[in-house]
C-alpha cells in the first residue's frame, strides 16, 4: 500500500503469500526486487516488486534465518541466523558465492543493517547485549556497545550517515544517525 493509504485495507495488496514464518525483509531499490527470510521454511527468497517471479535462493545450512539487508550496487545480500551455530553470512543477490562473515562470539544476531558509505555491517545481539560491526568482508570487527541496560533485547536497527564514534553521555547513546529498537524497553533515537 502507499504509505498515506496503508491504514485502508482496500488499498492493501498482498505481494507474496504462503509464507511460514517470515522474519526479515529487504528491498532492492535498484532492480525493484524484494528479499525475505523465512525461519519456518529455513530459506531466503526473492520476488519482483509486484510479487511475481518468486524464487528460493538459499534453503540449505540455515537454522533460524532472521534479518536481511541488500547492497544492490555491489550485488550482495547479507543475513543473520540465530540458530544453534549463530552467524552472519553474505552471498550474491542470486544466492551464489555464499560465505560466513561472523561466526564467533555471536549468539542471537537479531537485527542487521548496512552502512554502504562506510562499507560496514552493523548488528545487535540480543543474548550478548552487543551492538557490533564488521566491514563488508567480515574483517575489522568492532564492539560499539556492550550493555544489558541499554540493549535489553534489541531486534532491529538501521543507520543513516553513521560516524564511527560512540559517546556514553548520561547513560544514553549519542551515535550520529543510528537507531535501534529494544523489544522489552523502548526506542532509542541517537
Amino acid at each position: 500500500a502507499y504509505i498515506n493509504k496503508a491504514s485502508d485495507s482496500s488499498q492493501q495488496v498482498t505481494l507474496v503469500d504462503s509464507l511460514h514464518s517470515p522474519e526479515g525483509l529487504a528491498v532492492d531499490w535498484v532492480h525493484k526486487n524484494i528479499y525475505w527470510t523465512d525461519s519456518g521454511n529455513k530459506s531466503i527468497s526473492v520476488a519482483t516488486g509486484d510479487g511475481r517471479k518468486r524464487k528460493v535462493l538459499i534453503a540449505t545450512e540455515l537454522s533460524e534465518p532472521r534479518a536481511i539487508a541488500v547492497d544492490p550496487h555491489q550485488g550482495f545480500m547479507y543475513w543473520s541466523d540465530w540458530g544453534d551455530q549463530a552467524k552472519i553470512e553474505k552471498a550474491g543477490m542470486n544466492g551464489v558465492d555464499r560465505q560466513i562473515l561472523v561466526s564467533d562470539h555471536i549468539e542471537w544476531p537479531n537485527g542487521i543493517t548496512l552502512d554502504l558509505s562506510n562499507r560496514r555491517l552493523y548488528w545487535v545481539d540480543s543474548k550478548l547485549h552487543l551492538l557490533s560491526s564488521v566491514d563488508l568482508n567480515g574483517d575489522n570487527r568492532k564492539v560499539l556497545l556492550s550493555s544489558h541496560h541499554h540493549l535489553g533485547h534489541p531486534f532491529a536497527l538501521t543507520v543513516f550517515e553513521v560516524q564511527e564514534q560512540v559517546d556514553l553521555i548520561m547513560h544514553s547513546i549519542q551515535t550520529v544517525g543510528m537507531l535501534w529498537f529494544d523489544f522489552f524497553s523502548h526506542m532509542f533515537f541517537t
